[in-house]
């Protein structure tokens, strides 16, 4: 069951890398609810492959952008969250 469900995280992220290859943020030319949603998910990712997110290269870029922005910082330190 856990090398299945693997599977469907790396799939989903092909597609995230994929979205992101040809467009600066997930929903489209501009920062929306979706690319702040993506961080708890996206970490998650990062603990769940011993590489992180090196396989997609503009998913981990994007992911760095997102907890660059100010209010990302502030949510993550409020929660007692580490990047």
């Amino acid at each position: 069951i856990k090398a299945a469900g693997r599977i469907l995280v790396r799939n989903g992220l092909d597609q995230i890398e994929t979205r992101l290859a040809q467009s600066p943020f997930l929903a489209g030319e501009s920062l929306s609810i979706v690319d702040l949603y993506s961080v708890p998910m996206l970490r998650w990712c990062k603990s769940l492959f011993g590489d992180g997110l090196q396989k997609w290269p503009s998913t981990s870029a994007h992911y760095r952008k997102i907890v660059a922005i100010p209010a990302a910082i502030q949510a993550l330190d409020a929660q007692g969250i580490s990047a």
